[in-house]
């Protein structure tokens, strides 16, 4: 999962250009995500699997931003 969360580090570092307050903001919480998910040894591809099917059909139609 820490993998993850240094992929995303460069994603908002060199492609997007976050502030420094953007950045420590998002990593923070992708951190403790990251600890939850090893403390109830929740798997990476457990989530791959269940995010699809859970996530989208919570947030309402049209609340969803495309980065174009």
């Amino acid at each position: 999962m820490k993998s993850y969360a240094r992929e995303f580090e460069i994603y908002l570092k060199d492609i997007k250009k976050s502030s420094s307050n953007t950045l420590e903001s998002y990593l923070r919480d992708v951190n403790q995500f990251a600890s939850y998910c090893d403390e109830n040894k929740i798997e990476i591809d457990e989530l791959k699997r269940r995010a699809p099917g859970t996530l989208h059909a919570e947030v309402p139609q049209g609340c969803l931003i495309e980065d174009g």
